[in-house]
């Protein structure tokens, strides 16, 4: 057992004796469906459904129900269609199929040294593999259809066909155990575990110290040491690819760097667009042999980094709020950004997110001060942050057009000094990034974001379109979790998707007591609209000074926006690209409700309060179940 879970076991412990249970289980043998004379039980299907939410002993109304929205259930949807194709091909043909991809993938184990190589390589990519060998399938079996003028004549001839299949598909592939695997990450280990909590330890009393000289009490101590032992338990109880995003492909990339110490070209890998710091770092301490080795080591930095963006935005709130007048206001944010799942969860990422937000939230503290105090000191230092953030990730321009647009708002300075400005910061973004926009324009990859293309079809939205005007509150309570990948209208509905995803990210929590959530959200969507009523008090009577806040918020939620309009997938309306604006949303709160009437003041606090306890609750669930 880690060292860590009896402590967080404890506070489970708690909460279940307070009356949140979770479902009793079902017997293995409790037979559940009956499908060509062959009985299904309980246990067959739970001992395929260890996907990424680590499924335990639940009900299996709900292991039933939540099949439908893992991802594991769209390999099951390929392999129905894969039995459907070779219905229509015919054993002769499909026999030849496969014969066929089996020696174009042994052509391709030659070229990288042999079937030991290849093993070695891609140690933890036998779904990428077996995924590849997949569709270079469907294709042969396609060519063959066609050749044989014995095309399906319509998707409602496909779909009778599935329909025809579908049970007898889904029994072989559910009984199938190759077919679905339980992560390849383990849970850190006790020397890990030990090791990563000395990083922290110093982290902890580093940043703590750091608060305090800028005039931090005790109520913002309390919340920046709960904030680290939160992103401390979530790292050392999860594997590196539960909750993540195209983990494997950001290992391919990060291994590649680690072997070679080069930028791959962008296209020859599905994240290899991506711009290369964050995994040059991470190839420091990445060895290039065992790849869980790799990943755990990475996923550490990610821990590092999640504090180090805690300890900025912190200390940006205590700076902003820390005087006598606003004590209380202070904690209240270290609290907010504390507490956050969907920010706590990058401290057990493998991706650059971890230092592309580590990079926002430096640029934003940055151009708060330049704004308040000007100078060209600061000026400079938001450009690094900028730069430093393209070379992460791209979505830092959002963070530029913020920038250049508070320059030419600033009062004070002249038109001179406002090109000037931009002259030097624009002169120092393209040598610091420049290079790298030529390499990519050179590749034939000039997209921002190529991966878009390549980006499944199970995740489009019904209409390929966001709709940016519903938000139903009550349909979030009813159904707090995202499910990206089911073909469901709650996930076409744009603020919706990323109000669950602000609490929850993509992920849902099976094993998580409903109250719970359902709790969390209530007390979110209170919170909220004080938020609302904060920015349009700001805006009223202190629009200057919130202008960089403001012009935060605007660039990360205009360019999200964009985003999903050209690429309409569902993944596309994650809270994560927008995580930079949680600190205007603790900005707004706290600056712009302070004119509101005393007695609702102390409703906001009230629930500010209740949304970081639900929070903390959630995220010790997480951690315990």
């Amino acid at each position: 057992m880690n060292l860590l879970q009896p402590i967080f076991m404890a506070c489970g412990i708690a909460l279940v004796l307070s009356g949140c249970r979770p479902s009793s289980p079902v017997a293995d043998d409790t037979p559940v469906a009956v499908v060509h004379d062959k009985a299904i039980t309980a246990g067959m299907l739970r001992q395929v459904l260890q996907d990424e939410f680590r499924l335990r002993s639940l009900d299996v109304t709900t292991v039933i129900a939540e099949k439908r929205y893992s991802y594991e259930a769209q390999l099951l949807d390929r392999e129905i269609d894969t039995i459907v194709l070779e219905h229509i091909a015919g054993a002769e043909s499909a026999n030849a199929a496969r014969q066929k991809v089996d020696r174009l993938l042994a052509k391709d184990m030659a070229r990288l040294g042999g079937e030991a190589a290849l093993e070695k390589v891609l140690a933890s990519q036998r779904k990428t593999i077996r995924s590849l060998r997949q569709t270079v399938y469907h294709g042969l079996l396609l060519e063959t259809i066609a050749a044989q003028r014995h095309i399906v004549s319509s998707p409602e001839h496909l779909e009778q066909l599935r329909r025809t299949l579908r049970e007898r598909a889904a029994v072989r592939v559910l009984l199938d155990e190759t077919t679905l695997h339980p992560p390849v990450g383990k849970p850190a280990s006790n020397g890990q575990s030990v090791a990563a909590g000395i990083l922290v330890l110093a982290l902890m009393v580093g940043g703590g110290w750091g608060l305090l000289r800028l005039g931090a009490n005790r109520f913002v101590l309390a919340a920046w040491v709960i904030g680290c032992l939160l992103r401390f338990g979530l790292w050392a109880v999860t594997p590196f690819d539960v909750r993540g995003h195209d983990v494997a492909e950001h290992l391919d990339y990060l291994r590649h760097v680690a072997n070679t110490w080069s930028i791959p070209d962008s296209k020859d890998g599905f994240t290899f667009y991506q711009p290369p710091l964050y995994y040059f770092i991470c190839a420091t301490v990445a060895r290039g042999e065992d790849v869980t080795d790799d990943a755990r080591r990475a996923q550490t930095l990610g821990l590092m980094f999640s504090i180090v963006t805690l300890a900025v935005g912190v200390a940006l709130m205590v700076h902003l709020f820390g005087n006598e007048d606003n004590d209380g206001n202070s904690a209240l944010a270290a609290g907010l950004l504390g507490a956050n799942p969907a920010l706590a969860f990058m401290a057990a990422r493998v991706n650059n997110d971890t230092l592309s937000v580590l990079f926002l939230f430096a640029g934003i503290a940055l151009l708060a001060l330049w704004w308040s105090r000007g100078g060209w000191t600061w000026w400079l230092a938001v450009m690094v942050a900028v730069s430093l953030g393209l070379l992460t990730k791209s979505i830092a321009l959002l963070l530029a057009a913020a920038a250049f647009v508070c320059l030419f708002l600033k009062p004070g300075l002249g038109i001179k000094s406002k090109l000037g400005f931009l002259g030097v910061g624009a002169a120092l973004v393209l040598v610091l990034c420049g290079w790298l926009w030529i390499r990519r324009v050179q590749e034939g990859q000039p997209q921002l974001v190529a991966s878009l293309a390549q980006s499944s079809e199970a995740m489009l939205l019904t209409h390929q379109r966001p709709d940016p005007l519903t938000f139903n509150p009550i349909r979030l309570i009813q159904r707090p979790f995202n499910h990206g990948w089911f073909r469901t209208t709650d996930r076409d509905h744009f603020w919706e998707y990323w109000f669950r995803s602000a609490q929850f990210g993509q992920f849902t929590f099976p094993q998580m007591p409903m109250a719970i959530p359902r709790l969390l959200v209530v007390t979110a969507l209170v919170t909220g609209l004080f938020v609302l009523a904060g920015m349009v008090m700001c805006q009223a009577r202190h629009a200057m000074m919130s202008l960089p806040f403001t012009m935060v918020w605007l660039a990360f939620i205009a360019g999200q926006m964009v985003y999903v309009i050209k690429g309409p997938f569902a993944a596309g309306q994650d809270f994560r690209y927008a995580l930079p604006v949680l600190l205007p949303v603790c900005f707004f709160l706290l600056q712009g409700c302070a004119q509101l009437p005393v007695r609702a003041q102390r409703v906001m606090r009230s629930a500010v309060v209740a949304l970081v306890a639900a929070q903390v609750v959630f995220l010790l669930l997480v951690i315990v179940i």
